[in-house]
């Protein structure tokens, strides 16, 4: 697999831009319903954000370099982990424990959706600074709330603030551990999974026929040299099928099941969407729970895998919640429970949970081609060259 990286050549920025300040948030729940298993119920109480079709855009150069302040976003960005940390700590009896694992999965939402990374080596040092900020923030969230339990202490804050300090992070993000033990676990009904036949379906047929598109400047030595004949722009221009990505066919997936929420928002009301990144805790490729390759949802015998992303939905149900998992790679349009999917890998992982949210950059690299001759595709009048794989 490509990694994600690759796709910021399409427009050569340094990178995507999601705003946690643009995206509306989903209301909590006020009452815990007493037939809802009591490792979910933290999913009443958490703040979290709403899928929306809106898409968000690169900053500009003038922004990146003078103009934009990321303090105000991290400072929310505290705040809400903060929160959630409270209302995840209380409602599910999760004792506390010197790293987050899978079971906390939510808690660093705010932080996923900041246009620069917080620094969670010094984040006591932050919450220091900013501590009139963030105090306000949580007033705001804490406001007009009522919990069965007291409010956090300013002990309680510290703890959890220290702990940011100590978390595994993956390219100056913080990630979540293995389960241990996996209190999400939970089979998925047969009734809840055909919610997601339709959009699995969809997104399978829809990966078929779009590639995604990479346009790089090739810099050559003659270029570099001003004595040298006449200069032109050269450009790398490849591509790979998206049905090969696990990270664009998760991208699609996660943005059919994003309109289908939109649209009918009775049957998915407060469902979340993510999209899930597992990494190796200890080497450089993905190892499965048996054998020494992945093997795919057509039977085939996957590439090795630096990381492998797919779509991962908190789906409210019958008074409880179910965590889902949409694969087309492993799965293929098959929905499976979270305990079914995490069975599929070797636990020295972790995993990175990011709020799906449509991006400028990724839309644009996602096309159709116009036509395709031997292993060249054509679109807009170019051709592109099949990528190479990583292996």
């Amino acid at each position: 697999m490509h990694k994600r990286w690759l796709l910021l050549a399409v427009t050569g920025l340094l990178g995507s831009v999601v705003s946690a300040g643009t995206l509306a948030e989903g209301a909590l729940a006020q009452k815990i319903q007493a037939t809802s298993p009591a490792y979910l119920n933290h999913f009443r109480y958490m703040r979290y954000y709403l899928p929306t079709q809106h898409i968000t855009e690169p900053l500009g150069l003038w922004e990146r370099w003078f103009s934009f302040d990321s303090s105000g976003e991290q400072e929310r960005a505290l705040a809400f982990y903060l929160f959630n940390m409270y209302a995840i700590s209380h409602s599910s009896q999760q004792s506390f424990s010197a790293s987050l694992d899978l079971n906390k999965v939510g808690v660093l939402d705010g932080f996923m959706l900041t246009r620069e990374p917080f620094d969670f080596k010094n984040a006591s040092a932050f919450y220091q600074r900013h501590y009139p900020e963030v105090q306000a923030w949580l007033h705001q969230f804490f406001s007009g709330k009522k919990f069965p339990w007291p409010l956090p202490t300013q002990e309680d804050y510290l703890r959890w603030v220290s702990l940011l300090e100590t978390l595994p992070q993956h390219r100056k993000q913080a990630v979540y551990t293995w389960p241990r033990p996996n209190k999400l676990q939970n089979s998925l009904p047969e009734q809840a999974a055909r919610l997601f036949a339709a959009v699995v379906n969809k997104a399978e047929k829809n990966v078929q026929k779009r590639v995604v598109l990479y346009d790089r400047p090739d810099a050559r030595l003659e270029d570099l040299d001003h004595n040298i004949g006449v200069h032109a722009a050269h450009r790398k221009r490849t591509y790979r099928w998206v049905k090969e990505e696990c990270y664009f066919s998760s991208y699609i997936t996660a943005k059919i099941l994003t309109a289908q929420v939109i649209s009918q928002p009775k049957i998915w009301k407060d469902t979340r969407i993510y999209l899930m990144t597992v990494y190796s805790k200890q080497g450089e490729f993905l190892k499965p729970a048996n054998g020494s390759r992945f093997t795919l949802a057509n039977g085939k015998t996957g590439a090795p895998w630096r990381y492998h992303t797919a779509v991962f939905v908190v789906l409210p149900y019958r008074n409880s919640y179910v965590p889902v998992v949409l694969d087309l790679l492993l799965n293929g349009n098959k929905a499976v429970s979270l305990e079914d999917w995490l069975a599929r890998f070797d636990s020295q992982v972790v995993f990175q949970a990011v709020p799906f949210v449509r991006e400028q950059v990724t839309e644009i690299a996602l096309r159709v081609p116009d036509k395709i001759t031997a292993d060249t595709v054509w679109v807009d009048g170019k051709s592109y060259q099949p990528a190479e794989v990583m292996h």
